[in-house]
């Protein structure tokens, strides 16, 4: 199953991405691809981290997976109403004379050696809508009580799962067959939610996924063989 998983995970990962796919000019295209982008970086980075067995990192990168796909369709629900927040609260220049303005200011506080200062005009301090809520609207609630909370507390420097980690440093222990498989299986699911966004989005892109189709086919037949070898072990 593990070997199957590695190979469906190249397959998706062989599919380019664009230079650019839509309009330039239209701030919701650029929000789009820039996740579709990331989200295809950080895919490749699960497939990484899986094939060394590096089980932490790769859950915290499927964090990340999740946190963009919800945020993605999120906006695409009302995307004349939220864009514009979104952009705002991550600091993203609308014009010129606002770029020149925001250079003004970092030039001043660069001579001050305030670094705080200049991380603070560029950074917003806070996520700009709370997850949580987030995915109440868009029915990821489930999700969010279960991966993402267990994949905050290795991303957090929690100690949970410590004793299964210690031993497998030592060569005396090991996971389940499961794991592995499950953690790129997730990886997968969380770019399918991106791609149905750019697809939907971009239309030429349609022809070049398979999640609907093929691909969508195989990982429900791994999900139901993970979902039996869970029941075995359990």
């Amino acid at each position: 199953m593990q070997r199957e998983m590695f190979e469906l995970t190249d397959e998706v990962l062989l599919v380019p991405i664009a230079s650019f796919l839509g309009d330039p000019n239209k701030e919701w295209d650029r929000i789009v691809l820039l996740h579709l982008i990331r989200a295809h970086q950080t895919l490749g980075a699960v497939r990484i981290t899986s094939a060394e067995e590096w089980y932490a990192p790769s859950v915290v990168l499927i964090r990340y997976l999740f946190e963009l796909a919800v945020n993605l369709i999120y906006l695409d629900r009302y995307i004349e109403e939220r864009v514009s927040a979104y952009l705002e609260h991550c600091r993203c220049v609308s014009d010129l004379g606002e770029a020149d303005k925001v250079t003004s200011q970092l030039d001043a506080l660069w001579e001050q050696g305030n670094y705080t200062g200049i991380a603070n005009l560029l950074l917003p301090g806070t996520a700009w809508k709370p997850l949580k809520q987030m995915c109440e609207e868009i029915g990821f609630l489930d999700q969010y009580n279960t991966m993402y909370r267990h994949a905050s507390e290795a991303a957090h420097g929690g100690a949970h799962g410590m004793a299964i980690e210690l031993l497998e440093h030592l060569g005396t222990g090991r996971r389940p067959e499961w794991e592995i498989p499950g953690v790129l299986i997730t990886a997968l699911t969380y770019y399918g939610c991106v791609v149905e966004v750019a697809c939907k989005t971009f239309e030429k892109l349609a022809a070049s996924y398979q999640f609907g189709a093929t691909w969508g086919e195989r990982i429900e037949k791994i999900k139901e063989a993970l979902k039996e070898q869970i029941r075995r072990e359990s």
